[in-house]
């Protein structure tokens, strides 16, 4: 039977890449995203972005910046938060679609969240000086009970970090179960990976998987690239990609074989990094240049796996894996032209 996966905002930090949880999921969950998350997702945003203004503002104000800069904003924080706001929830419904729970803003919810937090019914936590934190949680819950009351799965898994949930799930599943005739599971974070992991697929239905060229190439291009290039967001709140090197020289079969066998010893070492400088996991010699933009240690670690897996399930296609690494790679070559020569008065010919 299908099921439904829902999350809270802190598992959309940890995870970010939210279409590739859709189409890993797809075979056994419809995966939801709640309104009151997307809208604190967008705040956050916001309170980035208003840090921005202020720091210009500092410099507008101090006296020892007026005699050597003039500053001109283009756009006020409101417009630009406006982007923001629209270009992020765009983005959502292109994701999800129909799957965005919604958030009834009406004066019912606000009298239902406030005797909520009143009587310390949870999400808020029922314990002594426990403060009234947990509004958000509270409307997040009730929008995820309106939802699946009128439609939805049967069985639903929410995904949280969230103390105020975990700690009174059993009082929250039984509200759910009441009104909704439905029932809810509580899982941390981890659960999504443990869903993923191979070992968690029942016995009986474990199949052999064959070779699928296509599924491979797929991936192989999408996590060299990760190597390759880092994501922005832009104004519009739209993902972009910058290099997260250049190279000086192109990249050759002796250095991509160089990179992804020395992968293993690099990941074990830096185990507790999130990010490393590009030059430091990349420089084999001095062709790396502007190698300060950092890499995603979670990248790496899963193109030290693709490439392991590779080497171990399809050692016959290693050399056409290294092609491909050394055609994106070679997409930051940056051509560099030979300095003039120089000649002294005794080589000059007259």
């Amino acid at each position: 039977m299908r099921k439904a996966f829902v999350f809270d905002t802190n598992f959309i930090i940890q995870t970010k890449k939210l279409d590739e949880v859709i189409e890993n999921l797809k075979e056994q969950f419809t995966v939801y995203v709640t309104q009151v998350s997307i809208d604190e997702r967008i705040a956050q945003q916001c309170r980035e972005l208003k840090s921005l203004y202020e720091n210009i503002d500092a410099i507008i104000n101090d006296d020892k910046y007026k005699h050597i800069v003039t500053i001109k904003i283009k756009k006020s924080f409101e417009e630009k938060a406006e982007q923001y706001s629209q270009s992020i929830q765009e983005n959502y419904n292109k994701t999800f679609g129909e799957n965005i729970i919604p958030l009834k803003k009406d004066a019912d919810t606000l009298d239902l969240v406030l005797y909520r937090a009143n009587n310390k019914q949870p999400p808020f936590l029922n314990v002594q000086n426990a403060s009234d934190k947990g509004f958000k949680d509270c409307l997040l819950w009730l929008s995820i009970i309106t939802f699946f009351e009128e439609r939805g799965e049967e069985e639903v898994v929410f995904v949280t970090e969230d103390s105020g949930f975990l700690k009174t799930q059993e009082f929250l599943s039984k509200e759910f179960k009441s009104r909704t005739g439905k029932q809810i599971e509580f899982k941390p974070n981890s659960y999504y990976k443990e869903l993923l992991a191979t070992d968690n697929v029942p016995k009986e239905v474990v199949v052999k998987e064959t070779f699928d060229a296509n599924k491979l190439r797929v991936k192989i291009n999408r996590v060299i690239k990760s190597l390759c290039y880092k994501e922005e967001i832009d104004d519009w709140g739209e993902p972009y990609y910058i290099k997260a090197f250049t190279t000086s020289k192109k990249i050759d079969h002796q250095f991509i074989e160089i990179i992804f066998n020395n992968l293993n010893q690099f990941v074990k070492d830096h185990i507790f990094n999130e990010n490393v400088f590009a030059e430091d996991v990349f420089g084999v010699d001095d062709r790396i240049a502007n190698g300060d933009v950092k890499v995603n240690m979670e990248d790496l670690a899963e193109a030290r796996d693709l490439y392991n897996d590779i080497l171990k399930n399809y050692p016959d296609y290693i050399q056409p894996f290294y092609s491909v690494a050394i055609d994106v790679f070679n997409e930051n070559y940056v051509y560099q032209p030979p300095m003039p020569f120089e000649f002294s008065d005794g080589d000059l010919p007259f």
